[in-house]
């Protein structure tokens, strides 16, 4: 039986939430949420999934989205939650959020 890597990173997982058929809407805004974790982690040569911590879903919610698309801020914001949201439950499922993370992630979606 295998087990997933202890250090995944992020747009593989990413990419595996999002080739599940209903994920796929999801894809803009989650595209928005690497392309902040990009510019965050600039110079790194990948980014794990432990990289990404609620601090970084809570930076991305409440500060980057309104600085970044001040005119449509709500709307994106309301859409990322949700998307997040997804993303966190598959996380969950795969086993790839610690109980710490988890806690973080929750807090940051609320």
């Amino acid at each position: 039986m295998s087990h997933p890597s202890p250090e995944p990173d992020f747009p593989s997982l990413l990419n595996l939430f999002l080739e599940e058929g209903k994920n796929r809407e999801k894809e803009p805004v989650l595209k928005m949420f690497t392309d902040y974790l990009l510019h965050l982690y600039e110079g790194e040569d990948e980014i794990l999934m432990e990289d990404v911590s609620g601090f970084e879903v809570d930076d991305f919610l409440n500060f980057y989205i309104q600085d970044r698309y001040p005119d449509r801020s709500e709307t994106l914001i309301r859409e990322a939650r949700s998307a997040l949201k997804s993303f966190q439950k598959f996380l969950i499922q795969k086993k790839y959020l610690t109980s710490e993370d988890l806690e973080e992630w929750k807090e940051a979606l609320k």
